[in-house]
């Protein structure tokens, strides 16, 4: 995916790549709800009596009411007040959201912190990492709402496009490979797990397949939409010129980040052209989404074309 790059001050527009942080302008926390679900943590608090002459230490399980105790010891002789104790703890690991201004993370963080019952600033003291990644999970999924919103409406209005910016390496050097199917693009490809081993003996049988290629994970070709790069496990050419970008899913895998997936796939498809596929391909399952299928609806639609 492309979008423009204006150069007004060399009289010019072109294209760039579509960088997932294209997508994050106007995203704001101020108008965001807080709601989180923190689930309640029992803190493993623990009597530990260490022996002189260097013997193994000894634990016992506190009781309740010496794990009341030692909560509240924790709250009430914090430095500073309470809010602002946790508020600090939470931001020293959300800093790196680079496209959210920190004033505007911390005052988003004291909200959710001041909707936290006495118990679960309890709990934070001594956990703090449980919710802090909670926290950072529920930012994530905002930001990335946001990013997958303005993503589809560029491209209702065109602003988002595709154009050939990708080129197949003449050669690969993955670190363990595989020679043992035929009609690939390259001497040898990279290893496989399970599901991936069934479509490449597929792809591999298929007349009209001219050549296969497992696509390198982290290094090939990847989907530049909004949320993570995704990368098809799969680029086919089949004898009719059409190339196919195929996604392996094992049946376990059908779930919420599979169906973006298959929707990003759908929408490069629908911009690249009539000589480009997008498949999601589980082995018996598939998603409710056009493009994801069971592995012999995937290859009766594939021997046609």
């Amino acid at each position: 995916f492309v979008v423009p790059n204006y150069l007004p001050l060399f009289g010019e527009d072109g294209k760039k790549l579509l960088a997932g942080d294209t997508l994050t302008q106007g995203f704001t926390l101020g108008d965001k709800d807080t709601v989180i679900d923190f689930s309640v943590i029992d803190a493993q608090m623990a009597r530990v009596d260490i022996e002189e002459g260097g013997a193994v230490p000894r634990a016992w399980r506190l009781s309740s009411h010496d794990k009341q105790y030692l909560n509240k010891f924790f709250v009430s002789n914090a430095s500073v007040k309470p809010l602002y104790f946790y508020t600090n703890m939470i931001m020293e690991k959300l800093t790196a959201i680079n496209a959210i201004d920190d004033k505007e993370l911390k005052e988003y963080v004291s909200r959710v912190i001041k909707g936290l019952s006495y118990e679960q600033l309890e709990d934070l003291q001594q956990s703090p990492h449980h919710y802090l990644t909670k926290i950072k999970k529920k930012i994530e999924t905002l930001l990335e709402q946001h990013c997958e919103k303005v993503f589809d409406t560029w491209i209702e209005q065109g602003e988002i496009t595709c154009e050939p910016w990708y080129s197949l390496p003449v050669s690969i050097s993955p670190l363990r490979v595989t020679a043992v199917y035929p009609n690939t693009l390259y001497t040898a490809e990279e290893e496989m797990n399970g599901p991936e081993k069934k479509i490449a003996w597929e792809l591999s049988n298929l007349p009209n397949i001219l050549w296969w290629h497992r696509n390198q994970a982290r290094q090939g070709f990847f989907i530049n939409g909004y949320g993570n790069k995704a990368y098809p496990d799969f680029i086919a050419m089949t004898r009719g010129g059409k190339t196919l970008l195929i996604e392996s899913k094992g049946d376990h895998l059908n779930n919420p980040d599979s169906a973006r997936k298959v929707k990003l796939g759908r929408a490069w498809e629908k911009l690249a052209g009539p000589k480009y596929r997008y498949y999601m391909v589980f082995q018996d399952q598939a998603l409710a989404a056009d493009g994801a299928y069971p592995l012999d609806r995937f290859l009766e639609i594939a021997r046609g074309l």
